[in-house]
């Protein structure tokens, strides 16, 4: 019969130590999977949130007149509470329906003249989500084309 300390193979305590080797540098990079799954799932949000911020101030250029007081309004999809008036809560409807929303945004849209210049209005629009904790805000101007033929 052989003896026990003749035989070859790993002792008990040996694969412990591997296990703990291999478990502990394993960990490390499940957690950065990990993480790498929310960062992209956060761009993917703030992507859509400066897509629909491009596309107001779009809108809004196409549909400008003179008055842009109507303009300034403040719009959340996770409410009813929009104080949005009728001109402009047809834009804000048109956007909220062309997107898959991906958390509940929120926008202010502000007008200002530009520069002290009242036929050049400076357009502002600000997206927030995550409670407004994060946002983003895209700003144009926009020339008074009163008499533009």
């Amino acid at each position: 019969m052989k003896n026990f300390k003749e035989s070859a193979g790993f002792t008990l305590i040996e694969i412990i130590v591997v296990i703990a080797i291999i478990g502990i540098g394993v960990v490390p990079i499940l957690n950065y999977f990990t993480n790498s799954i929310s960062n992209i799932q956060e761009t993917e949000v703030r992507s859509q949130a400066v897509t629909i911020a491009g596309d107001v101030l779009e809108l809004l250029k196409q549909e400008t007149t003179t008055d842009l007081s109507y303009l300034t309004t403040h719009f959340d999809n996770s409410s009813d509470s929009n104080t949005a008036g009728s001109e402009d809560k047809v834009i804000l409807d048109a956007i909220e329906s062309n997107y898959d929303l991906l958390a509940d945004f929120s926008m202010d849209i502000s007008i200002s003249n530009f520069e002290n210049n009242t036929d050049i209005k400076e357009v502002v629009v600000k997206v927030f989500w995550d409670s407004e904790n994060k946002s983003e805000e895209l700003k144009t101007i926009i020339r008074d084309r009163t008499g533009d033929e």
